[in-house]
């Protein structure tokens, strides 16, 4: 079996990647070793077939080279870290927020501040702890896809563009969000938190 190279391991060392988070998928089909990995709570494989541009061997679950563009490294551990996968919606702009957070209650505090998509009344409606959060996340944003849109708005004096906003009410994006953790296998690091005060007022 093939091992580390010695430029790999640099490779790892430069970018701060521990030998713990990497696969060795033994040159078997991508969807072989990414179902193992998720497993294993792995997120980047050597003895993969290499890549056109460097020759390289080193990729990540999503099975783009790292060596190549080191952007996905960070694209990798965000969109497979631990975090919350919530929902926020706004009332007077019919409109709700996907996204995953550390914090809840801060980022709720944040997309107020901001006036995040122009909107002021951002009431947290759901969210729940996730090992993969990010992926979670992506996956209801694609399931949602019909109902999205983004929009300019105002922050710190300087145009934003507000992402990750739909046009569906509450209860759309929370079967999608049921139908996808069923499906796939998610599972939830503490019991799901739901706003209760007249969620009604989100449909």
């Amino acid at each position: 079996m093939k091992q580390l190279s010695p430029d790999q391991l640099a490779f790892l060392i430069k970018h701060n990647i521990p030998e713990e988070l990497v696969f060795d998928a033994n040159y078997s089909r991508h969807v072989i070793w990414q179902n193992q990995m998720r497993i294993e709570g792995k997120l980047f494989a050597f003895n993969v077939l290499a890549c056109k541009k460097g020759n390289h061997e080193l990729r990540s679950r999503s099975n783009h080279c790292i060596q190549c563009n080191s952007a996905n490294i960070w694209f990798e551990i965000r969109h497979y870290s631990q975090g919350h996968i919530y929902i926020a919606g706004s009332k007077e702009d019919k409109i709700i927020k996907i996204g995953f957070t550390d914090n809840p209650n801060y980022r709720l505090q944040t997309l107020n501040n901001s006036k995040y998509g122009s909107a002021s009344d951002w009431v947290m409606l759901f969210h729940a702890k996730c090992p993969n959060a990010g992926e979670l996340e992506r996956d209801l944003k694609s399931e949602l896809k019909l109902y999205s849109f983004n929009t300019e708005y105002i922050h710190a004096g300087d145009i934003q563009i507000a992402t990750e906003l739909f046009k569906c009410n509450y209860q759309v994006a929370k079967k999608k969000l049921d139908s996808i953790v069923n499906k796939k296998g998610y599972v939830f690091l503490d019991t799901p938190w739901e706003y209760k005060f007249k969620l009604n007022d989100y449909e």
